[in-house]
Parts: structure tokens; sequence; C-alpha cells
């Protein structure tokens, strides 16, 4: 049985994850976006929400799938 990991990642501007849905974006294994803050506030986000430059994504994720969650959130919300 794997542990559970929080990871938080700043989309960034230009970022490819930006203007896109939750449910657009491949997200790695077992992981499960839980919150996105925006502006100070907290969101609940569902599929349908777009990510935003600025926005902090929070995520949940298998211990043994972190190297894989962070390359591709380091390549989804990181600017180009």
């Amino acid at each position: 049985r794997s542990a559970l990991h929080w990871g938080l990642v700043a989309v960034c501007v230009g970022a490819p994850a930006c203007g896109k849905t939750i449910q657009e974006l491949a997200w790695p294994g077992r992981s499960l976006v839980v919150s996105i803050k925006r502006h100070g506030e907290e969101l609940l986000p569902h599929g349908g929400t777009v990510l935003e430059a600025g926005d902090v994504v929070v995520l949940l994720c298998d211990q043994q799938e972190l190297p894989q969650v962070h390359a591709a959130l380091e390549h989804q919300c990181k600017g180009n």
C-alpha cells in the first residue's frame, strides 16, 4: 500500500495549462486535483474548471508516482 502526498504548483503565464480545463490536461496516473487557489480564494474544481495564470493547483497523488506527477506538472504549469 502506497502513501499519499500533497502537491502544489503555480500555473505560470504562457504555460500549456493556461486556458485549459482540468479534464483537457493529462494528469498522470493516480493523481487528483483537490482544489485551486485563485485570487485569495479556494475553489473546488471539477473537470470543466479552466486554469488561469496565477492559479495554485493543489493535488493528491500516490508516493510511487510522485516523480511522474512532478514532471507532468513542470511541463504543464511552467511558462515557456
